[in-house]
């Protein structure tokens, strides 16, 4: 519910408020798995795209497949 929330948000954010920055997101997300934490990829060099406007929907179906297809498998 937490993910769906959030991505919901950063869909719904002003335009011009996801161009500029704002959010500090890139394309990896934080995994937890026996009391560590690291960074996974959502696509190669995603630690370096910076999501704005143009790639935000691709970003946020890269974390819905990685929640719940990728990460299962």
């Amino acid at each position: 519910m937490f993910l769906y929330r959030s991505c919901k948000e950063i869909l719904n954010m002003d335009i011009e408020l996801v161009d500029q920055d704002v959010l500090g997101l890139t394309f990896v997300c934080e995994v937890e798995s026996l009391c560590s934490r690291r960074q996974i990829e959502l696509r190669p060099n995603g630690k370096d795209i910076v999501v704005d406007s143009k790639n935000m929907e691709y970003y946020v179906n890269l974390l819905f497949q990685h929640r719940y297809i990728t990460s299962i498998i």
